[in-house]
């Protein structure tokens, strides 16, 4: 999770607001030593967006079966900016273009 917030921040232009482990929360003695490095809590804030993820517990983990990422930006230049770097990480669906 940590590479990931950090990844989309400089994608983005966020900034990330607050960022938690297991092992800096109050229930840090219910996960095991391995869990505490783990992301328990992460902010950010993309303009006035605020996206916000953690770490799964292998009991609550389920494999992602994909998803969509839309992002709508003003100028030309950072779009073409933004879609390169998410470009070499995920799969392109529908290239950057005017839409209705």
């Amino acid at each position: 999770m940590r590479g990931c917030i950090k990844f989309y921040e400089k994608c983005l232009g966020g900034k990330i607001e607050a960022m938690m482990t297991h092992g800096q929360s109050p229930t840090v003695q219910q996960v095991s030593p391995e869990w505490r490095n783990k992301i328990i809590h992460a902010r950010m804030t993309v303009g006035g967006t605020v996206l916000m993820g953690s770490d799964a517990l292998s009991d609550r983990y389920q494999e992602p079966q994909g998803f969509s990422l839309s992002v709508g930006v003003k100028d030309g230049a950072e779009a073409e900016r933004v879609f390169q770097e998410l470009e070499q990480s995920g799969k392109v669906q529908m290239p950057p273009q005017k839409t209705f």
